[in-house]
């Protein structure tokens, strides 16, 4: 048996060169790489949150008919860029979820997925429930990473964790691109701290409205003699 040695990188920053791992085989030195490119949704008539909400509410019937169809869509979609169909091969991503993501239409094929806002999924509990994860993964969604701005946090739900999602501190992000981001994250999280201090201050209301109340009636007692 063969064995294989992983090497990361050095240097740990941002740049627009894909990031790589080296990787020392039996049958030479290869690079794996890869490199985010962040594409905004372009939604018609719903929005993201509205699509993925609806897909977990599908009872049996609807998810099987909604399941095949869509593998049905994706096949052909496959066999178009392996044909090299002209105005087929070479599709864009358009910013359409069901497009890109459901159909896999794209010259990407299947390697797209979603970053979506935590607070659009509060009141419907989708992160809460692994079956309803495991459930969009298997209706075709890829894996999901949803950013909780709240919380400080990254969830990351992968396909191949089968409806598992993990939590990842954005501290814990920053850090693991070098010290110099860690400084700008707790810089930027100063600043908000500094400019918002009515959000952390805490007001009795009972007192608020027996004070407003008092120099209420003072004044009337001053204007009426």
């Amino acid at each position: 048996m063969g064995t294989v040695k992983v090497e990361l990188p050095k240097e740990q920053s941002l740049s627009v060169e894909p990031t790589y791992l080296t990787v020392q085989t039996s049958i030479g030195t290869r690079l794996l790489g890869v490199k985010v490119i962040p594409c905004p949704v372009k939604t018609s008539r719903y929005t993201l949150a509205e699509l993925l909400t609806a897909d977990v509410s599908l009872g049996f019937f609807d998810s099987l008919i909604y399941k095949i169809s869509r593998k049905a869509i994706r096949a052909f979609w496959s066999m178009c860029r392996a044909l090299r169909v002209p105005f087929i091969r070479d599709q864009v991503i358009s910013g359409d979820p069901e497009k890109d993501i459901l159909w896999a239409q794209s010259y990407h094929k299947r390697n797209v997925f979603c970053l979506l806002n935590y607070a659009d999924f509060t009141d419907s509990g989708i992160f809460k429930n692994q079956g309803g994860i495991f459930k969009l993964h298997s209706l075709g969604w890829n894996s999901f990473i949803a950013v909780d701005n709240i919380g400080k946090r990254a969830l990351f739900c992968m396909k191949e964790f089968h409806g598992l999602c993990s939590s990842v501190p954005y501290s814990f992000i920053y850090s693991s691109l070098g010290k110099d981001h860690v400084k700008a994250y707790e810089t930027e999280e100063q600043i908000k701290q500094s400019a918002s201090p009515f959000f952390k201050t805490k007001i009795n209301q009972k007192r608020l409205f027996s004070e407003t109340k008092n120099l209420v009636e003072d004044y009337l007692r001053k204007i009426g003699g």
